[in-house]
């Protein structure tokens, strides 16, 4: 019996397309969908893409530096999520990974960088502090130095410390190879 309904159903359905009883000029938009870019002028086209990762930074450049911290802080067993700011915000230039003066061209327009250093990991937080206030700051001055080869012309390099999402631990600036570190935050 399923099968029967099933079937004229589907009878019925042909038959509806069958144009016997419809008109054969269809309405002016039938065969076009809905555009999220609809009432748009012919000129204009969705915005691109962006070829990064913004968890990582605010531009290209930004987002391939903290992947660099982050690799090299990850080989030394130690696990923390790594944003990097430049100001100005957008670098003129094209990154090819293949080619490394591609970012140099780029990050020498740099004039200030920003860092957030954010962990949970207990073995990120024991090797960072475990030195106390001493280690911490050798430990942002590397990282500050670090940062500062990447973008030569960076007058400052502005650091956050969170130990998860939103427990600022400390906040650095190095800039001309000191630290400015402060730390004690609640």
């Amino acid at each position: 019996m399923k099968s029967v309904a099933i079937a004229l159903l589907a009878a019925a359905l042909l038959a509806g397309c069958s144009g016997s009883s419809a008109s054969t000029n269809p309405p002016a938009d039938v065969g076009k969908t809905a555009s999220p870019n609809a009432g748009a002028t012919a000129s204009s086209s969705p915005a691109p893409l962006p070829n990064f990762n913004g968890n990582f930074g605010n531009n290209r450049f930004a987002a391939v530096a903290a992947l660099r911290l982050a690799r090299i802080l990850f080989a030394q067993q130690q696990y923390w999520e790594v944003y990097v700011r430049t100001t100005p915000a957008t670098l003129d230039g094209t990154y090819d990974p293949l080619n490394a003066g591609s970012f140099d061209a780029a990050a020498r327009q740099a004039t200030a960088i920003d860092l957030v250093l954010a962990t949970e990991a207990t073995t990120a937080i024991q090797l960072y502090g475990g030195g106390g206030v001493v280690h911490e700051k050798t430990e942002l001055t590397s990282v500050g130095s670090m940062l500062a080869a990447m973008f030569p012309n960076a007058r400052t390099v502005n650091m956050k410390v969170f130990y998860g999402e939103a427990s600022l631990h400390a906040t650095a600036v190095y800039s001309g190879g000191a630290l400015d570190y402060r730390t004690g935050f609640k």
